[in-house]
């Protein structure tokens, strides 16, 4: 969520208007634990492991994708709330909530 990178970093990616250096862009590069058959040399993405995993039990993807539905931002919130200040900055909330919110946008569109 962000952990390796600096408030200063984090910042940037949430206000530019450069789109290769945006926040959005940042989430779609994530890469999961997951391998293909295919390409053995780079994890997948955290989305497209997500899609390859749900072909192989969509019932389960959808069991997962309504729960994800149901997560409000508050309560996001109210986890990081319980973070002390000495641990996290603001800035760190607010770029790993954004980060929340656009896995779960993109998690959400996906169609089994």
């Amino acid at each position: 969520m962000g952990q390796n990178e600096s408030d200063a970093k984090r910042k940037d990616m949430l206000t530019t208007k450069d789109k290769g250096r945006h926040i959005s862009s940042y989430v779609k590069k994530a890469r999961s634990a997951i391998y293909s058959k295919k390409s053995k040399d780079k994890p997948l993405h955290t989305y497209a492991a997500f899609q390859l995993l749900a072909t192989k039990r969509p019932e389960s993807a959808n069991v997962w994708l309504k729960r994800l539905g149901d997560i409000s931002p508050e309560q996001c919130q109210n986890v990081f709330d319980r973070i002390p200040p000495s641990e996290i900055s603001e800035t760190a909330i607010e770029f790993a909530m954004n980060l929340l919110e656009l896995n779960k946008q993109r998690l959400l569109e996906v169609t089994l």
